[in-house]
């Protein structure tokens, strides 16, 4: 633990605006005070003001001029998201730059019904090492099933980001926020970890649909607990700064109460093995639909 620094984080959460980098926004990020790293959450892979067109982003892309000038102009760390364009496939993806360039890519694992259209499933999750600690990244979708950071957490991640673009009802940012921190802080709290987690806010319109996102972010400690959250207007761009302290991670982590450690993988075998619906049903004495009706039970 001792490579996570005494760091301040910002969660910046701002108006998506097609690939452009917003520069003022991240310049006000950078005038708060000890800043190491901005999280920064932007629909880069969507031009809202061609609703009609998606412009796909390669991750290429991602590591060039825009994000990396504004990572080197303030010395940050920048997380942004794009629609990436990998060949005859697209990805929900979310990458970090620094001022040397792009440092890890992380592809969506889950895709929920309405977006299984458009986007597909990305693989297992790295972790990578930087200045401030060892990093990783859940989308949206993917911080509601609790394997997602399981995954980071066997490799020791020590902050796990979570870019969102919800907006549950009535899309206010209090709603946002009550739906966001129950599975957030278990998220946390189950593997020991810091979360940053900011909500895409605006309305982004595309092939003929419009949504509103109203915004929102928390960051929370590795006992699940906020450290702080987003006061913001619904609807308007805001920050969220925290004080993120190596020694928090030591002492949530030497408690009783840390379950990783009492984790038995050996016995977790049959969570990944397929098994058909049907053979699980009648292993427990039920039923199929189908057997019910025919049966006229």
């Amino acid at each position: 633990m001792n490579h996570l620094l005494l760091t301040t984080i910002a969660a910046v959460v701002l108006v998506g605006c097609g690939p452009s980098v917003p520069d003022i926004s991240i310049h006000e990020a950078a005038k708060a005070d000890n800043i190491e790293v901005v999280k920064y959450h932007l629909a880069a892979g969507v031009d809202v003001n061609a609703p009609d067109v998606i412009k796909r982003t390669p991750l290429a892309y991602a590591a060039s001029e825009g994000l990396v000038n504004a990572a080197k102009k303030y010395d940050l760390l920048i997380s942004a998201g794009i629609l990436e364009d990998a060949g005859n496939l697209l990805h929900n993806t979310q990458v970090i730059v620094g001022p040397g360039g792009l440092l890890g890519n992380w592809r969506k694992m889950h895709i929920p019904m309405y977006e299984a259209p458009f986007y597909n499933g990305g693989g297992i999750p790295e972790v990578i090492e930087t200045s401030i600690g060892r990093l990783g990244v859940n989308i949206c979708f993917d911080a509601m099933l609790p394997e997602s950071t399981r995954l980071l957490a066997v490799q020791s991640v020590d902050i796990v980001l979570f870019p969102f673009a919800a907006d549950p009802a009535p899309a206010t940012v209090a709603a946002w926020s009550a739906w966001a921190r129950p599975f957030l802080q278990a998220r946390c709290s189950e593997n020991g970890v810091f979360g940053i987690a900011s909500n895409y806010v605006g309305r982004a319109e595309c092939l003929g649909t419009e949504q509103f996102f109203p915004g929102g972010g928390m960051v929370l400690d590795p006992r699940g607990e906020i450290l702080a959250e987003s006061s913001t207007t619904t609807g308007q761009p805001g920050m969220v700064i925290a004080d993120l302290d190596a020694s928090d991670l030591q002492a949530a982590r030497a408690e009783p109460e840390y379950a990783f450690r009492y984790r038995r993988p050996e016995l977790y075998h049959s969570l990944t093995v397929e098994t058909p619906p049907t053979d699980s049903l009648r292993k427990h004495g039920g039923k199929t639909v189908c057997e019910l009706n025919v049966k006229g039970n």
